[in-house]
């Protein structure tokens, strides 16, 4: 298992992300490039925000990937969870970071991340 979690301020096109329509096939191709299969993507518009700020999920058979985006900072998240390994994360990390202009404020790559094993630590823990 792994999770990989990027974000920071877009510099190339902060209207994207105001529009909802162009998440999908960012989170699409960001699956494609992953080597996962797609299942459903979803999208909602956060009322609180400003024009109602978009956040999106793809949910993949290996688990999902997330983009919440705060346009009014021109900031955006990307949270891949994955049930295997990451390929060449830092290639993904260079594609996203370079499409979008991104000046990364976080990246944080948990490789072996075993919610298994942490679960049966607490489990023990607490007996």
């Amino acid at each position: 298992m792994a999770i990989l979690i990027l974000a920071g301020r877009v510099t190339k096109d902060p209207a994207f992300l105001r529009n909802g329509d162009a998440l999908e096939p960012m989170a699409y191709e960001l699956c494609q490039d992953i080597e996962m299969t797609p299942v459903r993507f979803e999208m909602e518009r956060y009322a609180h925000w400003p024009n109602g700020a978009p956040s999106c999920i793809l949910w993949i058979e290996e688990s999902k990937i997330t983009i919440d985006c705060y346009p009014e900072e021109s900031y955006v998240e990307f949270l891949l969870h994955s049930c295997k390994s990451i390929p060449d994360p830092e290639w993904i990390r260079e594609k996203i970071t370079t499409k979008l202009g991104l000046l990364e404020t976080a990246y944080h790559l948990l490789p072996d991340f075993n919610w298994r094993e942490l679960a049966k630590e607490v489990k023990h823990a607490t007996n």
